[in-house]
């Protein structure tokens, strides 16, 4: 029980550094769970609409992307920067470039 509790801290608090490895595959994981929960939306809405199914998708969703958020403010906290950063994500093209290239770049203390 203790242990599923510091996975879930974790996850999902905003006050921690990771390494980069750590991150690379937090974000390959939370990546991909988007996409899957996509394609299974769009496949369960087209054979048989349904709005808990939907909620559940969407809840999902919510959950990975905070996921990813909370990792790209993990690793910016690595390099002392604030976990604000991650407003950079809604410049198209620029902002995403530079998160990945911030984030997955060395760091002093990770």
């Amino acid at each position: 029980m203790e242990q599923a509790a510091s996975i879930l801290t974790f996850l999902f608090s905003f006050n921690d550094d990771i390494r980069r490895f750590q991150w690379w595959i937090l974000q390959v994981i939370g990546t991909g769970t988007i996409g899957v929960l996509t394609q299974l939306q769009d496949t369960a809405d087209a054979a048989h609409p349904n709005f808990i199914l939907s909620g559940l998708f969407m809840l999902g969703m919510v959950l990975a992307i905070w996921v990813l958020l909370s990792a790209n403010a993990w690793r910016f906290h690595a390099f002392d920067k604030s976990g604000w950063n991650n407003l950079w994500l809604f410049m198209p093209l620029i902002g995403p470039l530079y998160i990945l290239y911030a984030c997955g770049i060395k760091s002093e203390n990770a």
